[in-house]
């Protein structure tokens, strides 16, 4: 009796951690495949990975003072 009771309570207390999540994807489609960087973009989003940061001669600039 002992293991039926301590099987129903191990039971019971497993099942709120079977939750599934749905999986998100990515909007692969406003990557242009006419250029080499948006290719590799695309490439990147199918991928799975992160979108790459974007250069910038901006930071560049040695005259802009830094806070």
């Amino acid at each position: 009796m002992k293991k039926i009771s301590l099987l129903i309570l191990v039971i019971s207390l497993m099942l709120p951690y079977n939750i599934s999540f749905a999986e998100t994807k990515m909007d692969c489609s406003q990557y242009s495949s006419k250029t080499f960087t948006g290719m590799w973009d695309k490439h990147r989003c199918k991928k799975g990975k992160d979108p790459r940061e974007k250069f910038s001669l901006k930071k560049l600039n040695p005259f802009k003072k830094k806070n």
